[in-house]
């Protein structure tokens, strides 16, 4: 028997490559997460969820988060898309056990990208158990933006020292935000760097005019840094420009 080509075979790969794209495409609007199951209990609805929880319930339901789940189809929508069939709860009086309490394992659930970002080898601590997803983020509401979105103000509430102020702040600490820098859930550079620092750094800071520029001054230590006794610390950004969210004596960011 005659063995195919290999043209045929890549020929074969990409018709199959395109179909699984189509299909996919055509067919998922997001992640095919599977319902949350409580053992005996049945749907009731938000309805029933707001007779107690009468807030939440009218926050939720304003916030991006709480319209996006509530545009789901079937009975899984809304309150018991995360949280379960409420039933069991419900004729218990609100009783704790008889509800699934929120966790990450949850909000993983629908954000899997994020859950893989958790899983690079820097990241927050939420798989240790150190931190959770509501530290940084507000589920129910009553922000605008339904899950809230990660700025300065949620970073300070830990990194305080970052804070300042400064006599020289570094412009995205005081104009942008932590993320232009950083990956808030995870990374393969060190400190959560969104690229190694070199890379990162000279995105803003270039002279298309000449090469050996950085600003105003001349940084060919930085790219030659082989044949300079010491030279190893000016291979990075960070060797000479310590202060990099901000300074009190130095506009350079540098700490000597």
């Amino acid at each position: 028997m005659k063995r195919p080509g290999l043209k045929a075979i890549i020929a074969a790969l990409a018709v199959a490559g395109v179909c699984i794209a189509v299909i996919s495409c055509a067919t998922m609007e997001h992640v095919a997460a599977v319902p949350p199951m409580i053992p005996g209990a049945k749907y009731v609805g938000d309805d029933m969820c707001a007779t107690c929880h009468e807030k939440v319930a009218h926050d939720f339901k304003r916030t991006s988060h709480g319209m996006r789940v509530l545009k789901e189809k079937g009975e899984t929508k809304g309150c018991e898309s995360c949280h379960g069939p409420g039933s069991l709860h419900a004729e218990a009086d609100g009783a704790k056990g008889k509800i699934l309490r929120g966790n990450w394992d949850t909000c993983y659930t629908c954000h899997q990208r994020v859950r893989s970002e958790f899983a690079l080898q820097y990241h927050h601590p939420v798989p240790e158990g150190r931190i959770g997803c509501n530290d940084c983020h507000t589920i129910h509401g009553p922000v605008k933006a339904g899950v809230q979105e990660v700025s300065n103000e949620t970073c300070y509430k830990c990194h305080q020292q970052i804070r300042g102020p400064w006599t020289f702040e570094h412009e995205p600490v005081e104009r942008d935000a932590c993320s232009v820098c950083h990956s808030v859930h995870g990374s393969i550079n060190t400190r959560l760097l969104v690229e190694r620092d070199y890379n990162l750094c000279v995105k803003c800071h270039y002279s298309a005019s000449q090469y050996q520029s950085v600003g105003h001054y001349a940084h060919r230590r930085a790219l030659n840094p082989a044949g300079i006794a010491g030279g190893a610390r000016y291979s990075i950004c960070t060797g000479c420009h310590r202060g990099v969210h901000g300074s009190n004596f130095s506009k350079e960011l540098r700490t000597q």
